[in-house]
């Protein structure tokens, strides 16, 4: 269902040293915490419209993040 974001293939493409697991030159950065919040936000929207159980977004949601 969640395919790779390409992220890390990203990173490697761009010029510049990558510090932390980012490029801090890079605009429009988004930080852990917010693609954490929209994770949780789209998930909760499955849910509350019957495409996901509560059961299945949790493990989604640990599979994209990790754990906490």
């Amino acid at each position: 269902m969640f395919e790779g974001t390409g992220e890390v293939k990203e990173l490697a493409e761009k010029p510049g040293p990558i510090v932390n697991g980012r490029k801090p030159e890079v605009a429009g950065s988004v930080s852990t915490a917010d693609k954490r919040k929209l994770i949780r936000e789209t998930l909760l929207g499955l849910v509350r419209q019957g495409i996901l159980t509560e059961q299945q977004a949790r493990a989604a949601y640990l599979t994209q993040t990790g754990p906490l």
